[in-house]
C-alpha cells in the first residue's frame, strides 16, 4: 500500500463521521437546473455542493500536496459526468 493509498483510508474513515448532510430532493433539483442552466461542469462555474456525508475541509487539509488536487473539487461539487479529453 503505497503512502498515498494510506492517505486517501485515513481521510475516508475520518470523515464517513465528521458531517451529516440530509438528502433534500427540492435542493437536488436545484442543483441540476443551475448546473444545467450554466452550460458547464458544477465543478467549473457554479460552485453548489453535492450533498454527501464526507467531511470535504479534512480531505482538503490533507490532501493539500497532492498532485491531483482537482479531486478535492469533484468531491465537493461532482465529478463530471461525460467528460472527455
Amino acid at each position: 500500500m503505497t503512502s498515498k493509498s494510506i492517505v486517501f483510508f485515513c481521510v475516508f474513515l475520518h470523515s464517513l463521521s465528521s458531517t451529516i448532510v440530509e438528502h433534500d430532493p427540492a435542493y437536488a433539483i436545484f442543483l441540476h437546473d443551475s448546473v444545467y442552466a450554466s452550460g458547464n461542469f458544477n465543478y467549473r462555474v457554479s460552485h453548489l455542493p453535492v450533498p454527501s456525508k464526507l467531511n470535504i475541509p479534512l480531505w482538503r487539509s490533507l490532501l493539500v500536496d497532492y498532485d491531483d488536487f482537482i479531486v478535492c473539487d469533484y468531491l465537493e461539487f461532482g465529478w463530471p459526468v461525460g467528460y472527455v479529453c
